[in-house]
């Protein structure tokens, strides 16, 4: 069988005349893939990520939740160990999530609204759905 490039089959490639060859690596360079789309990827992932929405609290979790506050507010000066269940708002999209979380509490400020514990932490009263007092038998 024969084809349009049969005269050119079998002959020597050219060598260039008045340079040099260029490096296989540096020629492997121009081929390789690029980023059309920069950050594409990124967003995609992004919008993949899945958030919780913020949970409503019954009325009994609403009793419960102001009792333990009341019941911290009362220990608050011996720094009791607590558990603490809340919300933590996405910084990006809709919703967020649910998060347990534990430390030593040292303030409550009843006009922010805010549970302060030792290591910094500060905690919103509307984004905490349960705190529980922790027993040192209970500490791990």
């Amino acid at each position: 069988m024969s084809g349009p490039y049969d005269d050119i089959f079998g002959m020597p490639r050219p060598e260039p005349t008045g340079r040099a060859r260029m490096p296989i690596r540096d020629r492997a360079a121009q081929f390789a893939p690029f980023a059309a789309l920069t950050g594409f990827g990124e967003m995609i992932r992004e919008s993949e990520r899945q958030t919780e929405s913020r949970p409503v609290l019954t009325e009994e979790l609403a009793a419960a939740l102001n009792e333990s506050l009341q019941h911290l507010q009362e220990t608050i000066d011996e720094h009791p160990r607590v558990s603490v269940s809340l919300f933590m708002p996405d910084t990006v999209k809709d919703g967020g999530s649910l998060l347990q979380t534990e430390g030593e509490a040292c303030h409550i400020d009843a006009a922010a609204r805010i549970l302060k514990l030792q290591d910094g932490r500060e905690m919103i009263f509307d984004d905490i759905y349960a705190i529980r007092i922790l027993n040192a038998s209970e500490d791990t």
